[in-house]
């Protein structure tokens, strides 16, 4: 491809000098109206914010990105590159511990300034003087910037080895490391991207996924200027509520590339019901990437049988693996007629041709092949040699799609990004962390070597879910617990052991374990799918006293513990939903019993009827595909934060019943409106929920702002 440039900043001048009226964008509301965004306008409006940005004295430097996702943050991320500054995207805090995460972002970064929509900014600055960390900076509302500004941009062309941005890794507690992502980075993996999918402008991208990290900002913003093609960009909000959604703009866009994680194809199967399917024509895909969590078998069986018949391809599937401390892809490959499948057996690597029994061994999807010029080793993890073919060791990455390392780091940066296997071979290496090993030249994901659990493609580490159940019930022993991830082949479920005092008595049993599931779901958006108490003592432990976690999950698979308590969410603490509702006339009660049991994936027997939501499993994904089946079904106004509260199945079922037929429309735009009336019948915006959320989780006082702001 000849289209080269030196930096982010060159890549969208060249596409706005030379198609300018091309449409870079398309940007899917949530009331489903579009809205075109073309190279030209872009340009204009990333200059117009670069230059107010010089003027101001705001360039240079870290900036803060706080945006819900849309054009808004498009501008800022490329306003920002425009004026020489790096950017920091971060997620709008959905609760105590996100916004946590954002002030700890906030200092490791050093960032001075923070860029944001009107919205969001006039809620800063409502709750400025409470949240310290927030009101130092110097913010900046991007929608509010003139485009006539962009005449007065001072020309800034960073080169290939200038920072872009600081992608924020899903750190351990109180650590997030930010990875350093030079422009140079940026444009080589996008190089690689688009030879492995044959990108050009005859493409059509698809994308709901997070622009905050590397698969939704790399994949589905940077990418398709490299490229040149149009990407349809819809938030993921929108994916999470309704599955369909992703699907109806690949078959009305003739998308012809779109990534998700594995999660993602199954909610589609799950959710997407046959009536909805029968409009769908996905003949267009021709890549349908899988990545940020391991791809099983299963998924793509299932998605391609139940979407063969509408024009989907199984040869469109493009497994690939990649991760953000290598920018974003790393192996991958052009489709194939079917995706390599293998069982690693106790007697080596088998290629799987369906002869073998589940037992046998477990099944792996091929993630292809490295594509671009970086190097790819397997490595023994205590010999540091490099092993053979279907051995597995630890995958090791060189090149130049690799990061600088962790900003303010350098320990850690040596230790990750400074590799030397036992006989050096002149390159330094990037130690991934990820175990796998080589057959047939593909590259196949065995597991971790570290402990961290990824559910639904997002990051949790164990020492995190450990330290908020310990807090959550004073029988709990501190330093006493074990997280860890169990795959039962349709995704990664999360189990915990802990340990409990001597106090501890068979009646305290219920009120731990809803204490437990509660506190895990509220903090980390997560539903434990085993609880096992034991007692003080238990745990397997090092000899200088920290759990060993991998012993405690092979122990816990074995049954080798004496357990104290159980959940696992088979018996209902409190009775059975099903016969609190049997005698309801009005038949409502049953039917929310039913649908929470469905979002659980639970029968409806198993069901409590006085337990919080949140002790059941029910967590922050799960909250919005229920509120939509309420409101779907009821036309019920049920609100989120009523949901993550302490909000029972007979409390959501009063609930329902008052306001059925009440609900407000929340997939339609805001619109002008003035008077009493306007503020009184407005409805809530992106921010206003998010902090009513907030708020409602106890990260202290929320302001809601009527009307909302565009």
């Amino acid at each position: 491809m000849s289209f080269r440039p030196a930096d982010l900043v060159e890549m969208l001048a060249l596409r706005a000098a030379e198609t300018p009226d091309a449409t870079a964008y398309i940007l899917v509301e949530e009331d489903g109206s579009e809205r075109r965004l073309s190279y030209r306008e872009l340009d204009t409006r990333a200059r117009a914010v670069a230059a107010s940005m010089q003027a101001d004295g705001l360039a240079g430097g870290q900036s803060l990105l706080l945006y819900p996702p849309g054009e808004e943050y498009i501008v800022g991320f490329f306003g920002c590159l425009y004026s020489g500054t790096a950017a920091v995207p971060v997620y709008p805090p959905t609760s105590p511990r996100g916004l946590e995460r954002l002030l700890e972002i906030v200092r490791d970064a050093q960032a001075t300034t923070a860029l944001t929509d009107d919205a969001t900014l006039q809620l800063v600055r409502a709750m400025g003087d409470q949240i310290d960390g927030l009101s130092g900076l110097a913010w900046q509302a991007t929608d509010t910037v003139p485009q006539d500004a962009a005449d007065a941009w001072q020309e800034f062309l960073p080169g290939s080895d200038a920072l872009a941005f600081l992608q924020y890794t899903s750190g351990s507690t109180g650590a997030p490391k930010g990875v350093m992502l030079r422009h140079g980075n940026l444009i080589e993996n996008s190089r690689v991207i688009a030879t492995a999918n044959g990108s050009s402008p005859d493409s059509v991208g698809v994308s709901w996924l997070p622009p905050y990290h590397d698969m939704g900002l790399i994949g589905g913003i940077l990418q398709p200027v490299y490229s040149g093609f149009p990407c349809v960009l819809m938030a993921p909000m929108a994916f999470i509520r309704q599955p369909l959604r992703w699907l109806d703009a690949i078959s009305r866009h003739g998308g012809t590339m779109s990534a998700a994680p594995d999660f993602a194809y199954a909610e589609c199967v799950r959710r997407i019901t046959e009536e909805q399917r029968a409009g769908l024509d996905l003949s267009s895909w021709q890549h349908a990437m899988v990545g940020a969590e391991p791809v099983r078998r299963r998924t793509l069986d299932d998605f391609a049988r139940v979407f063969g018949p509408h024009g989907f391809r199984r040869t469109s599937f493009h497994p690939c693996y990649g991760l953000a401390e290598a920018t974003l892809f790393v192996t991958g490959g052009k489709p194939v007629p079917e995706p390599s499948v293998v069982s690693l057996t106790e007697h080596g690597v088998v290629a799987d041709d369906g002869s073998l029994a589940a037992e046998d061994g477990v099944t792996l999807i091929g993630c292809g092949t490295v594509q671009g010029d970086d190097h790819v080793v397997v490595v023994d993890t205590e010999s540091l040699r490099p092993v053979a073919d279907g051995e597995v060791g630890e995958i090791w990455v060189s090149g130049p799609s690799v990061a600088q390392g962790y900003w303010g780091r350098p320990e850690q940066t040596e230790l990750t990004f400074a590799a030397q296997p036992a006989e050096p071979d002149g390159r330094s290496y990037l130690r991934t962390g990820d175990l796998g090993f080589r057959h047939a030249g593909e590259l196949y994901v065995t597991g971790r070597i570290k402990d961290l659990i990824v559910v639904r493609g997002r990051n949790h580490y164990p020492q995190d879910i450990e330290y908020t159940a310990e807090l959550s019930h004073e029988l709990l022993v501190p330093n006493r617990a074990a997280a860890f991830g169990l795959d039962d082949g349709d995704g990664e479920r999360v189990a915990l052991v802990h340990e409990v005092s001597r106090q501890f008595r068979e009646e305290d049993t219920d009120e731990v374990l809803a204490a437990v599931r509660s506190a895990v779901s509220v903090e980390h958006g997560l539903a434990l799918a085993d609880i096992a108490l034991v007692k003080m003592g238990s745990l397997p432990r090092t000899s200088s006293g920290k759990i060993r976690r991998r012993a405690t999950r092979e122990r816990f698979l074995a049954g080798e513990f004496k357990v104290l308590a159980h959940a696992d969410g088979s018996e209902p603490v409190g009775g059975s939903a099903a016969a609190l509702f049997a005698d309801d006339p009005t038949g409502i009660g049953a039917r929310v019993a039913a649908r929470v049991g469905e979002i659980l994936g639970v029968p409806v027997e198993q069901v409590s009827a006085t337990q919080p939501l949140v002790a059941q499993g029910l967590d922050s994904l799960r909250a919005v595909q229920l509120r939509s089946a309420l409101e779907a079904e009821f036309e019920a106004s049920v609100p989120l934060a009523e949901l993550m509260d302490e909000t029972s199945v007979g409390r959501l079922a009063e609930l329902v019943a008052q306001t059925a037929g009440t609900r407000r429309e929340t997939d339609t735009p805001l619109v002008k409106r003035s008077g009493a009336a306007a503020a009184e019948n407005a409805p809530a915006s992106f921010g206003q929920e998010r902090l009513c959320l907030l708020d409602r989780l106890g990260a202290g006082s929320a302001y809601h702002v009527a009307g909302g702001f565009r």
